[in-house]
């Protein structure tokens, strides 16, 4: 592949190229870039690539630095990504970007940074092939028909994989992602008073269930020309429109305001109560596997990565689970000051007695979770450090999950109030303190966030994660996640409710830091763990849980 890409960079008259992390259907939360790690070998979830004739950079977040520099070891420079843009500033002159994996409102920002360099878009890499697609029905009603009228009064590019899984309630076998990927058309038909749909796709589909008759697949180059023959008029979202798209269609229409994704995060009380589900089965394997940590033999028993796969038995014994919603982060020791370092099938880092972080989500018929705990293994006493930096994360959590907030509120201002107290101790954490989850869909759902920079208002039914921490480097990391979905509290008023079910580890908790209030939410918290989750345990998981979960 590398050599490929440095033939076109030569072809196109270039001297570089960046390549992004997503893909052509915008997937930017892939657990893993194809690309970049055939190119450089990193697994992040988050990345771009500088490639040159003789070298090649890669810049990533703070998140992965660590990872990035040893999985990167010898093949190329790790940089943080802040430094992207000075970077290219002094080692481009023509820089080629693939114009399928950036869209159009991104290649206006970029070529408006007023680079030195020229900036090139053109294809740099090849489409996936034999990429086979089982797709199926969303049970969820969807929207209301007055919505959708109004997003579809004009025929509408739809580009974002997501997007496109939503809009069509459909959902497939993929992978971490159950989303569609593929290009949609959609328009609203009078006659029969809803969307209807054209759908390209690179790759074979099997439909299962009763398809919706709304949607119809095509081959991407049949939906191409079909398109093309019909539609003399097209909209696209310059957000989530690759540049390569609107090639095969100029003569388009940008639509300059579009709420779809906002109102996507903005859950149903259908989906809601499916995902709460979800929740109660992923609880019942999650607490079953900390009990098994708790109470095996673990420490040069088990690795990384067997430890991780014995999470996976626990939730297979649930009919409802489809499989993991990205790959698991099962962390010894000095792995967990790697944010979201992910163990390989070939590592064989055994388990320790210490420090020990598992942060893994499922997707299940019919929600997607995601789910953090940090704790203590071994017979031997906790490290006192270790569980004062325990306790302060865990006030940091509380104090988020006891939040009552008005109405307008953004996502910055509860990333603040759950740093508050770790600042105080002068710690922080290099990650947002939350993000969007979907509904049977992406882990990590747009645009919501519980970050500094974040401008999305909260609003009723939205889901999103509550995940501060802190990572000593050599030592240990610790995070603490639980995901929670926004409610009325009064009249402008809103708070959060705990869709999450699983212990907080009992020891580990320092009571005279946590104070009486977060310890009140505490025990009110593990009450409502041991009552939903005990009627699907065992009598020894039971009895376990019900100590783990004794009022402190």
């Amino acid at each position: 592949m590398l050599s490929l890409i440095r033939k076109k960079i030569c072809a196109l008259g270039a001297d570089s190229a960046l390549i992004f992390h997503s893909n052509r259907f915008f997937e930017t939360q892939r657990p893993v870039s194809h690309e970049i790690y055939t190119l450089c070998g990193f697994t992040g979830s988050y990345a771009k690539l500088w490639v040159s004739q003789n070298s090649m950079c890669l810049f990533t977040d703070d998140r992965y630095l660590i990872q990035a520099e040893k999985e990167c070891k010898n093949r190329t420079s790790v940089h943080n990504l802040s430094s992207l843009h000075d970077y290219i500033q002094t080692h481009s002159k023509i820089l080629v970007i693939d114009l399928w994996q950036i869209s159009k409102k991104h290649a206006e920002k970029f070529s408006a940074e007023s680079l030195p360099c020229k900036v090139v878009f053109e294809q740099l890499l090849a489409f996936p092939s034999n990429f086979q697609q089982t797709v199926f029905p969303l049970p969820f009603l969807g929207r209301s028909p007055q919505l959708w009228k109004s997003w579809f009064k004009h025929p509408v590019l739809i580009c974002n994989s997501q997007d496109l899984s939503f809009l069509c309630r459909v959902a497939t076998e993929n992978i971490f992602l159950p989303t569609l990927q593929g290009y949609g058309l959609g328009w609203w038909e009078e006659a029969c008073n809803e969307v209807l749909w054209l759908v390209g796709v690179d790759s074979p589909v099997i439909k299962k269930k009763s398809f919706p008759s709304s949607v119809t697949i095509l081959p991407m180059e049949v939906w191409k020309s079909t398109v093309k023959k019909t539609f003399s008029k097209i909209y696209y979202i310059p957000e989530t429109t690759p540049l390569g798209l609107l090639r095969w269609f100029p003569q388009t229409h940008k639509i300059s305001s579009w709420d779809l994704p906002k109102t996507r995060c903005i859950k149903t009380n259908e989906e809601l109560e499916a995902t709460r589900q979800a929740h109660i089965f992923e609880g019942v394997a999650f607490t079953r596997f900390l009990y098994w940590l708790e109470t095996q033999k673990i420490e040069r028993t088990y690795t990384e990565y067997s430890a991780a796969l014995q999470l996976e038995e626990f939730r297979k014994k649930s009919a409802s689970y489809q499989g993991p919603s990205f790959p698991t982060i099962s962390a010894s020791g000095p792995s967990g000051a790697m944010i979201h370092y992910v163990p390989k099938p070939h590592d064989q880092t055994y388990i320790q007695n210490g420090p020990y972080l598992i942060d893994a989500g499922g997707q299940y018929h019919w929600g997607t979770t995601d789910m953090t705990r940090s704790m203590w293994l071994g017979p031997n006493s906790p490290d006192s450090l270790y569980q004062e930096d325990y306790t302060q994360v865990l006030q940091a959590h509380i104090d988020v999950a006891m939040a009552i907030f008005p109405k307008g509120t953004f996502g910055s201002v509860l990333d603040t109030l759950a740093r508050n107290v770790l600042w105080k101790a002068h710690k922080d954490y290099g990650h947002s303190t939350g993000h969007g989850v979907g509904v049977f869909s992406n882990v990590h759902e747009g645009p919501i966030q519980l970050s500094s920079g974040s401008k999305i208002v909260l609003e009723p039914n939205m889901i999103c994660s509550n995940e501060p921490g802190y990572y000593r480097q050599g030592l240990w990391g610790i995070r603490l996640e639980n995901l929670f979905h926004v409610k009325e509290d009064h009249p402008g008023w809103l708070k959060w409710n705990v869709l999450s079910l699983a212990p907080f580890q009992r020891r580990l908790i320092q009571k005279n830091i946590l104070g009486q209030e977060r310890i009140a939410w505490l025990n009110a918290y593990h009450e409502q763990v041991f009552t939903t989750l005990c009627p699907y345990l065992s009598k020894k998981e039971s009895a376990w849980l019900q100590i783990e979960t004794f009022p402190h």
